[in-house]
């Protein structure tokens, strides 16, 4: 008994410094985390009133340089911007490295384009950008690389088809095989004169009009929708969101799939059915949460969905 009492009393002794150790690691984790919101905080202030520009820039700032190449970019400076996404490049983080790499091939290629003046009939001359660079467009660049998260292909996981395509010869020889596919009924060159008769034959009513436009209002302001998504600061989530050529590829789209179902009036569930695909790469976020594109834009497209009225 005298030695259960020591040790209980011993523990009794220890309990007020253990819970001065406990509270004090509780204040520094909580302090640690605040940290990294205050400057998650900050760097999108200052991206959006574009004071970043003016910020001295160290060489292990990655995601502050990643943003940075944006707003070079946006600011037709193709070589700052480059020089600010080779910073992010070498980021421990794989998801930003791969999307600085993206972004400077990006920044190449339309320094190629605007050289080469493609665009208005240019012979393609390799001449210096640093004189003819045309205007950048962030929106253009953002795109690309929106495309390169969320088109997914996934190969197929069949025994069977993978079987075939080891063993069987004929699929050793890709010229031979494509030589067998017989023409569609339909050559490609048809389908871009008859497209203009599906969008004049399928109509929208004032519902339908009005949906999309709900749905447009939803990827500026989702908040104004309560639309809420795990661990994410809506408030704090976009830089902008569908634009009017984006609403008309949405209506567009759903058009097809209302004309491929055999009808020639619009449906909310015809918007709903491609409302994705058209608009994920459609909208921009800001720099924290561009990174995590690969789930949060199909979280945030069905949220949407989810939260806009259905008429």
């Amino acid at each position: 008994m005298k030695t259960q009492h020591k040790i209980f009393q011993y523990l009794l002794d220890k309990l007020p410094t253990s819970l001065l150790v406990l509270m004090a690691l509780l204040v520094l984790a909580s302090g640690y985390q605040f940290s990294q919101w205050w400057k998650a905080h900050q760097l999108n202030l200052a991206y959006n009133n574009k004071s970043l520009l003016k910020q001295p820039l160290k060489n292990d700032e990655y995601l502050k340089a990643y943003s940075i190449g944006y707003l070079l970019a946006s600011q037709n400076k193709p070589i700052e911007a480059a020089k600010a996404f080779n910073i992010a490049e070498v980021s421990l983080d794989p998801e930003l490295r791969a999307r600085a790499k993206y972004a400077i091939a990006n920044v190449h290629f339309e320094s190629a384009m605007a050289s080469s003046d493609i665009e208005h009939g240019g012979s393609h001359r390799p001449v210096s950008y640093t004189h003819l660079y045309k205007p950048l467009s962030l929106r253009m660049l953002l795109k690309r690389l929106s495309y390169l998260s969320l088109i997914h292909i996934y190969p197929a996981n069949d025994s069977a088809v993978h079987k075939s395509l080891t063993f069987d010869s004929r699929f050793h020889d890709t010229d031979t095989l494509i030589a067998q596919v017989t023409a569609g009924n339909v050559g490609f060159d048809a389908l871009t004169p008859f497209a203009p008769v599906i969008q004049n034959a399928v109509t929208a009513g004032d519902a339908v009009q009005d949906f999309v436009e709900h749905l447009r209002k939803a990827t500026h302001r989702p908040q104004d929708y309560g639309i809420q998504l795990p661990d994410v600061d809506m408030d704090e989530l976009m830089i902008a969101g569908m634009g009017p050529r984006g609403t008309s590829m949405l209506v567009r789209a759903a058009k097809v799939s209302a004309w491929l179902d055999g009808r020639l009036v619009l449906a909310p569930q015809d918007v709903a059915a491609v409302f994705h695909q058209v608009v994920a790469h459609r909208v921009f976020f800001t720099p924290i949460y561009e990174l995590q594109r690969s789930w949060l834009a199909k979280a945030y497209t069905q949220a949407i969905l989810q939260n806009v009225p259905t008429p």
